[in-house]
């Protein structure tokens, strides 16, 4: 711009496309993958999925690795020139840029993708946490802009990098640990008393000004403890697992709140003067295995040379228990104030004998349960020669059950009000599944792309009745980014002969969504949205992206989708036979309507409509039309989403 100075980036709409494409491929991740280390905290488009996770935003201060695709400057807004990209994150890009006309650098934050609700959300709620705060040791707002189509806010640009550099060139000196630790800790109790909560306190996330002195960056997990923000997230704990507290893995520890960042303060100390965090493993499940069960290595057994006092003040910090924490970020600034001027701490040193007197507390429910059992070993060991030894089923022992229950004629739970599914085999797809308080401990299921999850192989009946509650947890990617669904499959026909290489998966499908809602269009979701029994096949093909087959079916009913996630359980009930299917669908009203009665020929015609679908991109294939088969496999499947499974039952009906 010939006035401001700002450079406006590409006008061609080739350019203009690739920097589009760019930031759609970052937008998959869609953080399902829980960061390992403290170098991989998020996964790029095209990387192995790592394990699930919530959906968050982890900046990584200024140093996060960038694919080459993704260094090309967006447009910069007016009044600003983008110089360089910093780093980024789930949700949002750093940039280093120029503002005119004062000319002063600062670091500016854009939102990737304006049109995914909970990452608008969070972008807001990270300036609003950092707008509250005043503080010489946490990173300045200095102006926003949410009205534009490419939200940002700009931050003081900190030039020393993070103390994540630092720690590249090995362990810090004891004492300029304790000191910078010191100041973070004044600059957390700050936020603390704000009503702010970081939750995500680690070494990337500690920048370095030109003198040394640190400031905290990075507030996009922050949590207001005065208001509920009404982010939902996905399955899983949020945070970088290394630096993490047990109530930040598992809610069985307590509520999250400022013993969190206590802890997080305390592991980040102890990489600061051991050069490696508290624990460390292969996968993010075994440190977060370690943090709720393990114990750390003590830092003196990593260095010798370090003060027993340091010591005790790092481990205070890592108790697992909130209240043998300190009780404030305050208080461990000040024991590190007077292990600074060789006062004695408040913590205790870590002796033989309070080692000791640790390990009993630790284990006093084993050591309880070790006496009792010494004293219950000869009815233990009557009881066990008298009575029969019972063992936990294998996957096909428990797929033989259901099996035989079914020829019998018994009512089959595939999956239950809780927990996982009885049998599953994952036949498409990153799947994951899980169980845990986000959806009531329901089956939770989600996949990135497509994904299918058998449930039954075969059902041994021509006539059955399926009954099952499902609902939609959250969205993966943002609703306008296509299609986002899922459901039960049934009537599934596996074929890896129409074309080499390749597989077809073809399924009779119930499938719905309910999130019509979109930031650009508040009232979008006023239109409803519909439930659908159809045929869906997928061709899988290697080294590329699968191809749906997925004709829009005549069959389905409206219903008002829901505008916050979780959303409301639906049920749904399929009545199957040879010669027809019947769907039922709870409405909003609260009663169940049947909304598809398909015969024989129908179900056949709508399945040669789907297979026509592949046929007009590949004319070659020689496909043939899926038959209808009450006899073959079912189970879940999902696309881009979320969804909650209970109270799935398989039961016989007998021809009327």
């Amino acid at each position: 711009c010939q006035t401001c100075r700002a450079n406006t980036g590409p006008t061609d709409l080739e350019s203009l496309a690739a920097v589009s494409s760019a930031a759609a491929g970052m937008q998959t991740q869609a953080a399902v993958g829980l960061a390992q280390s403290e170098e991989v905290t998020r996964t790029y488009h095209g990387a192995e999925p790592q394990t699930r996770v919530a959906l968050t935003e982890h900046l990584e201060g200024y140093d996060t690795p960038l694919p080459e695709m993704l260094r090309q400057l967006p447009p910069a807004p007016p009044g600003y020139e983008l110089i360089k990209r910093l780093g980024s994150g789930g949700m949002g890009d750093v940039f280093l840029a120029r503002e005119y006309p004062t000319e002063r650098l600062v670091a500016m934050k854009m939102l990737r993708s304006p049109g995914n609700a909970i990452a608008a959300e969070r972008f807001i709620s990270e300036v609003r946490a950092l707008a509250r705060l005043n503080h010489p040791h946490i990173v300045k707002v200095l102006a926003t802009d949410f009205l534009r189509q490419q939200p940002f806010f700009t931050m003081e640009y900190v030039s020393g990098g993070t103390l994540a550099d630092r720690l590249r060139q090995g362990p810090l000196d004891p004492r300029e640990a304790a000191r910078l630790i010191m100041l973070v800790a004044q600059a957390v109790h700050a936020a603390h008393t704000a009503q702010v909560l970081h939750r995500d306190i680690k070494p990337s996330n500690i920048l370095l000004d030109a003198q040394g002195q640190p400031h905290i960056s990075d507030f996009g997990l922050a949590k207001m403890l005065d208001r509920d923000d009404g982010l939902v997230t996905m399955t899983g704990p949020l945070g970088t697992p290394s630096y993490m507290p047990p109530e930040q893995c598992s809610r069985r520890y307590g509520p999250i709140g400022p013993a969190a960042d206590v802890y997080s303060l305390g592991a980040t100390l102890y990489h600061l003067v051991t050069g490696q965090p508290p624990y460390r493993g292969k996968t993010a499940v075994e440190i977060l295995q370690q943090i709720e069960e393990g114990i750390p290595l003590r830092p003196r057994a990593l260095r010798p040379d370090l003060p027993p006092a340091l010591e005790a003040i790092i481990l205070k910090c890592l108790q697992k228990r909130q209240e043998d924490r300190y009780p404030s970020a305050e208080a461990l600034a000040e024991d590190l104030e007077r292990f600074l001027q060789n006062s004695v701490p408040s913590a205790p040193l870590h002796t033989p004998w309070r080692r000791l007197w640790l390990w009993t507390r630790r284990q006093r429910s084993r050591l309880l349960a070790g006496t009792t059992g010494l004293l219950l070993l000869a009815v233990a060991a009557i009881l066990g020669a008298v009575l029969p030894r019972t063992e936990t089923p294998t996957p096909d022992e428990r797929l033989a059950a259901l099996m035989n229950s079914l020829r019998q004629g018994e009512s089959v739970t595939l999956i239950g009000p809780t927990g996982l599914p009885a049998w599953s085999k994952v036949l498409h797809g990153n799947v994951a599944l899980s169980s845990d308080e986000t959806s009531e401990r329901a089956c939770v299921y989600s996949s990135l792309g497509y994904g299918l999850v058998l449930l039954l192989p075969e059902v041994p009946l021509d006539r059955y009745t399926l009954e099952a509650e499902i609902r939609l947890v959250n969205l993966v990617t943002a609703r306008r980014d296509g299609l986002q669904m899922g459901g039960l499959f049934f009537g599934y026909l596996p074929n890896d002969s129409a074309m080499p290489g390749c597989v077809f998966h073809a399924v009779k499908h119930v499938s719905f969504l309910d999130h019509h809602y979109t930031p650009e269009n508040p009232q979008a979701y006023l239109h409803p949205e519909h439930v659908y029994f159809g045929d869906l096949i997928l061709l899988e093909r290697p080294g590329s992206f699968p191809m749906l087959a997925f004709p829009r079916s005549a069959h389905r009913h409206p219903f008002m989708p829901s505008i916050v996630c979780p959303a409301p359980w639906r049920k749904i009930r399929l009545k199957v036979s040879p010669d027809a299917v019947k769907a039922y669908w709870r409405e909003d009203q609260g009663q169940m309507v049947c909304f598809a009665a398909v015969n024989e020929a129908d179900l056949d015609k709508q399945a040669e409509v789907a297979a026509q679908t592949l046929r007009k991109s590949f004319p070659q294939l020689d496909y043939p039309t899926p038959d209808w088969n009450p006899r073959r496999g079912l189970g879940l499947w999902c696309h881009r989403a979320v969804y909650a499974i209970r109270n799935l039952i398989l039961t016989p009906e007998k021809r009327s």
